[in-house]
């Protein structure tokens, strides 16, 4: 198993939906993570850690599920963020996707919200919605570079970029383009988009 993909069960039956169809991609763990009322974010968090702290050398880590600029529904925010650092810190060097909307939003480029915290603790890159909308297709994504902690991330492809139209398209047609971008280089993206 290279990737974890875990995504907020009794919610938006999308993340469910979308998270299979990923999992058709990856030799990976799919699991869906109770989000109903009864369930607190103590054992949101219990359930993805214990699953994490059995696994060493992860490539990807996936999180679906609705998401805002301080924290994501499976039981986690700038309050706790240290320990979801601390437990992805012993899969490797994995780049993390947060499927989840407003996690990069924050001040200047992103900086101190959700997505950005998560980078400047773990040292991995983190790839993050900015705004509201579907879980996978929507197409304002930053890049948090892994390394050292900086100010913020930077665009994917930009919204006045001259590749936005396809990288737009390439986000909303029935591919797998929306799953594999989070293990591609920028310009390994950018050099697809130019062939579409």
């Amino acid at each position: 198993m290279n990737t974890v993909i875990f995504y907020a069960a009794n919610s938006n039956e999308e993340f469910h939906r979308e998270a299979e169809r990923m999992a058709k991609l990856y030799d990976c763990i799919l699991m869906g993570v109770s989000c109903a009322e009864q369930e607190d974010r103590h054992s949101r968090r219990e359930k993805i850690k214990n699953c994490l702290n059995n696994l060493k050398e992860i490539t990807l880590v996936a999180f679906m599920c609705h998401g805002w600029k301080q924290g994501i529904q499976l039981g986690f925010d700038l309050t706790n963020i240290e320990f979801l650092a601390s437990v992805l810190k012993g899969l490797g060097s994995p780049k993390i996707m947060l499927y989840c909307c407003g996690t990069a939003e924050g001040g200047v480029d992103g900086d101190g919200g959700f997505a950005d915290r998560l980078r400047d603790l773990s040292g991995f890159t983190v790839n993050a919605h900015d705004g509201v909308g579907h879980t996978t297709r929507r197409p304002y994504v930053k890049r948090f570079e892994g390394g050292e902690a900086r100010i913020g991330g930077d665009w994917i492809i930009a919204p006045n970029s001259d590749l936005w139209p396809k990288w737009y398209k390439a986000l909303k047609g029935d591919g797998d383009f929306r799953f594999r971008y989070p293990m591609m280089s920028k310009e390994e993206i950018i050099t697809y988009l130019q062939t579409q």
